[in-house]
């Protein structure tokens, strides 16, 4: 009963239970911001294993996912990225795990990702977002029921789809019959929620150098609310071709390997550099001239097999620089998962990053021009995470029991439901107190008076009885002047 009341009282003093006074994270012009308009700096990891088996996800115990986001912790990651599938969607199983997952991180301050990484039960890569026939689930049933189960939790961005490859300009935005554009499943989204939805580029995500062929649908990204761009710098990617939704590798050079320069590591097929300089590697045309109008973020980076790690290892380093030079740029490393062949892996069997001893024994050594060695992608990302100042690391809450309160499960949520009632109760009482306050002044002041009237009452009373006389020298005045005005009538 209590609540209807407070809602009818909030709508008519036009607050609405649907918006905070200040949202929790937005983005304001090129940058995604909290509710103190800080710079929300973006650094995390992507937590594989969601996406293809289902059998994988027996493996994630409440035990298993709290030494997870320990180790997370102790790494500063505050971002983490889940890439799921969209039929797993329906299993209650895969649900409560991930509800529980991204409940578990926000208790410790850190942000969630879902991503749409594959689709069906193909375990191929899909090139878009499949369009199937009604009745059917699909990318748009995924993410409208995505969309209302964390419609409340501000905490939690979308993806709406992994690597976008072989399609057209047109198709990713406006669909096909093939496929939905992204066009629409924003606007799916938005008549559920508000949430931070991320876009990826073409090629695989990398690619945004369309946009200058396209600046229709580039206006039109820029009139969408908290909408966030996305590129996945893999590998030797380099700059744009064919209208920009191709890409050109950057020209690399092989070399072999010298008994005399045998060190720890593996390239029995040699080593890779760049025959061109850091600055020719197309990253800005690919998208970095988006850098002022749109907030951008590495949702996927990191290099496969453990040869082409090392021997691709100054990539990595490169793009790491890069990064140190656009701090407002975030990034979520591929992946958190223990070692496994042919899997960028963050991390060793024995949970420690990955890095050059782990190689040793692996073949003859990898030599690097100055004899500068590739860390490995988990030492790389390790590094930088414990290296970022800590007042450059993002703040959202200083009191780790009013992060835990404000886990709420749904349809509850403090921002959106419990904060608007908080405020509206706070008025509620403060008008009470004031009218109560007012009341009882006014009562005061009342009997004050009357107390008054009383004495001044009692006073003549008192006088009249004592001395009669007192009351007729009084009255001789208005006698008086009877008499005049009976004076003037005769004359």
């Amino acid at each position: 009963m209590f609540y209807p009341i407070l809602y009818m009282i909030c709508f008519f003093m036009n607050l609405s239970l649907n918006q905070s006074l200040s949202p929790p994270f937005s983005v304001r012009d090129h940058q995604i911001i909290d509710s103190k308009n800080e710079i929300v700096n973006i650094h995390g990891v992507s937590k594989s294993g969601f996406e293809y088996l289902y059998l994988d996800v027996q493996v994630f115990t409440n035990t298993s996912i709290q030494f997870d986001i320990q180790l997370m912790k102790e790494w500063n990651i505050n971002t983490v990225r889940f890439p799921l599938r969209d039929i797993y969607w329906e299993i209650s199983d895969y649900r409560q795990i991930i509800h529980y997952f991204i409940d578990q991180l926000w208790k410790e301050n850190i942000l969630s990702i879902i991503d749409l990484h594959t689709q069906g039960s193909s375990y191929g890569l899909d090139p878009f977002l499949l369009r199937k026939p009604e009745g059917v689930y699909d990318a748009m049933q995924f993410w409208q029921e995505v969309a209302f189960s964390f419609q409340t939790k501000d905490h939690v961005w979308f993806e709406l789809f992994n690597e976008p490859y072989q399609i057209s300009p047109d198709t990713w935005w406006n669909g096909n019959e093939m496929y939905y554009g992204y066009r629409e499943i924003v606007q799916r989204i938005r008549s559920i929620t508000p949430r931070i939805v991320i876009l990826g580029g073409l090629d695989y995500a990398y690619q945004w150098n369309f946009l200058h062929y396209y600046p229709s649908i580039k206006q039109e990204l820029l009139t969408i609310d908290n909408l966030v761009l996305t590129t996945h710098p893999y590998g030797y990617k380099g700059r744009p071709v064919q209208n920009g939704t191709q890409t050109d590798p950057i020209p690399i050079q092989m070399y072999s390997i010298q008994d005399e320069e045998i060190k720890e590591g593996d390239c029995s097929m040699g080593y890779t550099l760049p025959t061109v300089s850091s600055l020719e590697y197309g990253w800005n045309e690919s998208f970095g001239f988006l850098l002022d109008e749109f907030p951008l973020l590495f949702t996927e980076f990191g290099l496969d097999r453990i040869d082409s790690a090392l021997q691709g290892g100054w990539y990595m380093m490169d793009l790491m620089d890069y990064l140190r030079l656009h701090q407002h740029v975030g990034w979520i490393a591929w992946a958190w998962v223990r070692e496994r062949l042919d899997y960028p892996s963050l991390l060793q069997e024995n949970f420690q990053p990955t890095g050059i001893a782990r190689y040793k024994t692996k073949g003859p050594a990898c030599s690097v021009s100055a004899n500068q060695f590739y860390p490995g992608p988990g030492l790389l990302i390790y590094n930088y995470l414990t290296d970022i100042p800590t007042q450059k690391r993002m703040t959202l809450f200083s009191f780790s029991f009013l992060r835990t309160w404000l886990v709420v499960s749904d349809p509850i949520h403090f921002y959106h439901d419990l904060f608007p009632i908080f405020i509206c109760a706070i008025s509620i009482f403060l008008f009470l107190f004031l009218f109560l306050f007012l009341s009882v002044w006014i009562h005061r002041r009342s009997t004050q008076r009357l107390q008054q009237d009383r004495s001044i009452l009692s006073v003549i009373m008192t006088t009249t009885t004592t001395n009669p006389t007192t009351m007729v020298v009084d009255s001789r005045p208005f006698l008086r002047l009877r008499s005049i005005r009976s004076l003037d009538s005769m004359i």
